[in-house]
């Protein structure tokens, strides 16, 4: 929402605090997915949950963000400036929420039969 303005300072520091979610996810899910799920099928469970980023980086840089951008600027012969941004922008931020929306449910889905919960030797 910060980058949706296109004001320069609040732009940076969008760049600031996706770059740090970024950096901490990948440096918080190895230790995590090892913790819940062991070593026996940590690199089946990581490939496949680097594959699937993969795949949906690729939907959402080049098919869902330029279908947006097109629409947005079908309305000026040269589009510039945060008019034509502001959509895709606005769509990245909804597709955050419905992610953050589904990893709640499954957290609650999932509460009672977490891996570590079956590993506990008590």
């Amino acid at each position: 929402l910060l980058v949706s303005t296109m004001a320069v300072p609040l732009v940076m520091l969008g760049v600031f605090f996706a770059g740090n979610s970024f950096g901490v996810f990948f440096t918080v899910v190895v230790p995590v997915v090892n913790e819940m799920y062991g070593r026996k099928e940590f690199g089946v469970i990581m490939g496949g949950q680097l594959a699937c980023q993969a795949i949906a980086s690729i939907g959402i840089s080049m098919e869902l963000l330029p279908s947006v951008y097109r629409a947005a600027a079908h309305r000026h012969k040269i589009c510039l400036g945060a008019d034509c941004f502001r959509l895709s922008f606005l769509s990245l931020a909804v597709l955050n929420v419905v992610a953050l929306l589904a990893a709640i449910v499954l957290e609650r889905r999932n509460r009672t039969s977490l891996p570590v919960d079956r590993l506990d030797c008590n």
